[in-house]
């Protein structure tokens, strides 16, 4: 078939198809190649409807490191699309790489992978996306999902569903939560008072219920607990204000009924 093939590619010049060409038949063995009139050419089928369509798995030969399309040959490594079953020279296992330029010197080197730029082994439950930027040191993760289905942006070990090495900007961010604290002001509710307050501040430094500086910079902050909490803290204290006003206004009653008869007094002498 090779030959019948090479023959048909070489003289291509010098005919052309006046019906489609169906089928080339070696060794006994019909194996199907269309070449219709319009030149789409078709492996495993009769009606190609693209310029190369195959019907069935495309496979390459060769080593792990040299697996190869070339989109465009116009310049060293420029337009490669390289694709590798297992570890290569670069440090990927089971890779797709893509080059804008020659992957080794320039910027443009994009890389869907199993392992890590810095030539690690993968462990063949991830899968990392890394760019080669000389002015960053070359290849840089930027982007992993694990086999667990943890995302990571700026790290390659994300803990949670998505973990971010660096900042965030958004218009808006809706976290979602529950047992939101209305619960403080119903009627069965008991806020502690202002002296047991300061006496645990005095001993802890913080609020109860609060993390403390050690464990936020350990663990960080989660954003729907922590609103929780510190909406929990303004209704206690607010209620706590409430309480404190109601005292202030019997003692102003009182203080008021005090100067009346301290006047009554005067008056009579």
């Amino acid at each position: 078939m090779k030959k019948i093939f090479g023959l048909l590619l070489a003289t291509a010049p010098l005919f052309s198809l006046a019906q489609d060409l169906q089928t080339v038949t070696q060794n006994g063995n019909t194996t199907t190649l269309g070449i219709n009139v319009g030149g789409n050419v078709g492996i495993g089928t009769t009606i190609p409807t693209q310029k190369l369509t195959i019907n069935g798995n495309l496979g390459f030969s060769g080593d792990n490191v040299n697996r190869y399309i070339i989109t465009d040959a116009t310049y060293t490594g420029t337009g490669k699309v390289t694709m590798q079953a297992g570890a290569g020279s670069d440090g990927f296992g089971g890779a797709l790489n893509l080059y804008g330029h020659a992957h080794d010197s320039k910027p443009g080197w994009v890389v869907v992978g199993l392992s890590a730029s810095a030539g690690v082994a993968g462990t063949g439950s991830e899968v990392r996306f890394t760019v080669n930027d000389v002015g960053l040191g070359g290849g840089v993760d930027l982007f992993t999902v694990l086999g667990s289905g943890n995302v990571g942006i700026g790290t390659t070990t994300p803990k949670e569903k998505l973990s971010v090495n660096g900042k965030i900007r958004a218009k808006e961010i809706k976290v979602e939560s529950a047992n939101w604290p209305d619960y403080v002001f119903e009627e069965d509710y008991k806020v502690g008072t202002l002296e047991a307050l300061e006496g645990y501040i005095k001993a802890n430094k913080r609020l109860p219920e609060m993390p403390s500086a050690k464990e936020v910079e350990a663990n960080g902050v989660e954003l729907g607990e922590m609103n929780k909490l510190l909406l929990k803290k303004v209704e206690e204290l607010t209620l706590l204000l409430i309480d404190q006003n109601k005292k202030n206004e019997k003692q102003e009653q009182a203080i008021d009924e005090l100067r009346k008869e301290l006047e009554k007094v005067k008056s009579k002498k």
